[in-house]
C-alpha cells in the first residue's frame, strides 16, 4: 500500500494528518505499507539548521504518531536536509520530506539502497586461491605518486578491482559449480568402487575430491557470511523484537564515509609494531570498514600490506584524540571548551579568531555532538541528548518485548547514549532527571509517556544485582565518576594536548590540589576543581 502525504503549515491541522495515518494503519493490517511526502515538521533538532526555536510539542506529536503506526525511516542517499528558506540571506534548513515504511515492507523488499550499487565486501575464501598473494603483492608493490593515506586508498582500490575479477572468474555461481563437481565426483567414484583401480583414475578421483571440498568450503562460508549476527545472550535474545530491530538497524546505520572535523591528515604517532599488534588481535567475522575490507583481509595479507611504512605512521598526531590507545574524544572536547571560553565578550572573539587563523562572527553550536558554550552548560544545550533517548525508544516499539528485555535495553542501549555525554561534559541535574523519567516510564510501562506504577524505587533499581537491584547505573553518579577521570589525567600528567594546555595556561607549575578557583576561569575548569574535595582523600 502506498500513501502520499502533504502536511499543513498549521500545527492543529496536522493533527488530522496523524489521525488519518492511524486509520490507514488499521486498514493496512498485515500488508506492506510505504508512505512519504512533505510532512512539514522535523522529528528532532538535528534535522534543523539555523532559524528560530522548534516546536517541541509538535515534534513529540509527530514521533508519537510514527511510533503508534509502527513506521520507520526508509533509507536514502540524499542530503540530510530537504527544504530551505532564504538561503542567500542566512536562512535555515529543515528535514521536512521523508519516506516511512512498516516492517512488512522490509520483509518483502529487503534493505537494498536503490541509488547505490552492491557494496564490496572482502571474502576470506579468496585468500585460499593460489593467485591471491600474487594479486595483492602486484597491487602493493606498484609505485604510487601519492603519500600517506591516499596512497593506501589507491592500493586498496586496485586490490578491490582485482579481487572482484577473481571472484567473478572463480567463485561466481558457486552453488551450481558445487552441484556439477558433485556429479563429476560421483561418476569417478563409481568407477573406483566398481573395481577400477587404475592409477590414473585414482589420481583423478583424489583431485576431483579436493576440488569439490574447496568449493563446498566456499559455499559454506558464503552462507555463513549472510547469517552471522551476534545476538544478546540475555533478555529477549533472538526473539522477534531483535530480528525486527536488526533489519531496521542494517538499513539506517550504514557507514558511507569517515573524516575528522577539519578533513586534515595529521602527523605521525603510531609505530608499525603497535599497528601489527592491534591488527592481529582483532576479532574475526566483524563488520568490514567503509571500503569493504574486513579484519580477515589484513590478517590474510599482512606479510604484504604490513610493509607500507609511510601510511599509518602519517595518520595520528597529538592533536588527534582518537584512534590511539590511551586517548579519548573527551580530551578534545574539554580543550575546545577551554578555547571558546569568554567568546561572548569582544576580546573572546578576537582571541578565538587568532587561534584558528580566520575571522569569526558566530560561535559553532556543537563540536562532536556536544554543545559549545561560553558559559556553564544549561538545560537548553542538552536538549539533543534527551531527544536521542526518546527517539531510540520510539524506534523500538514494545509489543515484542518483555519487562526483562526493557531492563536490558535501559541498562545497555539507553545508558550507552548517555555515556558519551557523561564522559565529555557535566550534565545539568534537570536533564538527568528528564532522562531518568523517560527510562523509568519505558521500563515500567513500555512507553515514554503516561502514568505507571513502579515495582521498586529508582534508588533500589540502580543498585547492583548482587545487592538486590536491577544493575542500572545512576547517571549522575556515573557522570561525576567519568569527569573525575580527567582529574587523574591531570594528576598523572597524561600525554594529551588538553593536559599539556592546562599545565601551560592554567597551572603554570602550581599544584593542581592547591591552585585557587577564580571567577575568571572557564566553567569547565571550575567544575573540575570542585571535584577535588571528594577526590583528595583517595589520592596518596
Amino acid at each position: 500500500m502506498l500513501s502520499v502525504v502533504y502536511g499543513s503549515n498549521n500545527k492543529d491541522e496536522r493533527v488530522c494528518l496523524w489521525d488519518s495515518l492511524k486509520l490507514a494503519s488499521n486498514e493496512v493490517g498485515n500488508k506492506a505499507w510505504i508512505t512519504g511526502g512533505h510532512f512539514n515538521i522535523v522529528r528532532a533538532s538535528s534535522e534543523s539548521l539555523g532559524g528560530g526555536n522548534l516546536d517541541i510539542e509538535a515534534m513529540i506529536a509527530f514521533n508519537d504518531c510514527i511510533k503508534d503506526v509502527e513506521l520507520v525511516e526508509h533509507p536514502h542517499s540524499s542530503s540530510v536536509y530537504t527544504w530551505c528558506r532564504n538561503w542567500k540571506d542566512s536562512g535555515f534548513l529543515r528535514t521536512l520530506d521523508r519516506v516511512l515504511c512498516n516492517q512488512k515492507w522490509f520483509d518483502k523488499f529487503g534493505v537494498a539502497m536503490v541509488e547505490e550499487p552492491k557494496p564490496f565486501k572482502y571474502q576470506q575464501f579468496w585468500s585460499k586461491h593460489e593467485s591471491f598473494n600474487g594479486i595483492v603483492r602486484g597491487c602493493w608493490d606498484r609505485e604510487s605518486a601519492w603519500d600517506g593515506m591516499y596512497s593506501l586508498h589507491c592500493k586498496l582500490k586496485e586490490v578491490k578491482k582485482k579481487l572482484m575479477e577473481l571472484n567473478k572468474g572463480c567463485f561466481s555461481n558457486i552453488s551450481p559449480k558445487v552441484k556439477e563437481k558433485k556429479i563429476e565426483l560421483d561418476e569417478v567414484n563409481n568407477q573406483v568402487y566398481g573395481g577400477n583401480l587404475d592409477p590414473t583414475i585414482l589420481t583423478k578421483a583424489a583431485n576431483i575430491n579436493e576440488e569439490y571440498r574447496k568449493l563446498c568450503d566456499v559455499e559454506k562460508q558464503l552462507y555463513q557470511n549472510n547469517d552471522i549476527i551476534q545476538w544478546y545472550r540475555d533478555g529477549d535474545a533472538s526473539t522477534s523484537f531483535f530480528h525486527k530491530h536488526m533489519r531496521i538497524h542494517q538499513v539506517k546505520h550504514r557507514i558511507t564515509h569517515m573524516q575528522d572535523s577539519n578533513a586534515i591528515l595529521v602527523e605521525d604517532i603510531v609505530t608499525r609494531a603497535e599497528t601489527k599488534e592491534v591488527i592481529l588481535h582483532l576479532k574475526l567475522e566483524k563488520a568490514p570498514g567503509p571500503d569493504g575490507f574486513s579484519t580477515e583481509f589484513y590478517k590474510d595479507s599482512w606479510p604484504i600490506v604490513g610493509r607500507l611504512k609511510e601510511t599509518l605512521n602519517d595518520v595520528v598526531g597529538i592533536q588527534q584524540t582518537t584512534y590511539v590507545p590511551g586517548r579519548a574524544i573527551s580530551d578534545g572536547i574539554m580543550l575546545i571548551q577551554e578555547l571558546v571560553y569568554g567568546y561572548h565578550r569582544k576580546s573572546g572573539k578576537l582571541r578565538l579568531s587568532n587561534i584558528i587563523g580566520i575571522p569569526v562572527s558566530a560561535l559553532l553550536v556543537r563540536y562532536l555532538g556536544i554543545a559549545l558554550t561560553t558559559k556553564q552548560i544549561g538545560n537548553h544545550d542538552c536538549r539533543t541528548l534527551v531527544e536521542k533517548v526518546r527517539q531510540r525508544i520510539d524506534s523500538w516499539g514494545s509489543k515484542n518485548l518483555s519487562f526483562a528485555g526493557r531492563v536490558t535495553l535501559v541498562n545497555s542501549i539507553l545508558f550507552g547514549v548517555c555515556n558519551y555525554w557523561c564522559q565529555t561534559t557535566f550534565i545539568p541535574n534537570q536533564k538527568v532527571k528528564d532522562i531518568e523519567k523517560i527510562m523509568k516510564q519505558y521500563m515500567w510501562k513500555g512507553a515514554t509517556a503516561g502514568k505507571y506504577i513502579p515495582k521498586v524505587s529508582w534508588k533500589q533499581a540502580t543498585l547492583k544485582k548482587e545487592e538486590g537491584g536491577l544493575g542500572i547505573k545512576d547517571i549522575r553518579t556515573w557522570n561525576m565518576a567519568c569527569m573525575a577521570k580527567h582529574v587523574w589525567d591531570i594528576y598523572s600528567g597524561k600525554e594529551v594536548l588538553w593536559v599539556k594546555w592546562l599545565n601551560t595556561i592554567r597551572l603554570k607549575g602550581l599544584s593542581f590540589w592547591g591552585i585557587k578557583d577564580r571567577s575568571v576561569d572557564s566553567w569547565v575548569w571550575r567544575k573540575i576543581l570542585a571535584l577535588r574535595e571528594n577526590l583528595r582523600p583517595h589520592v596518596k
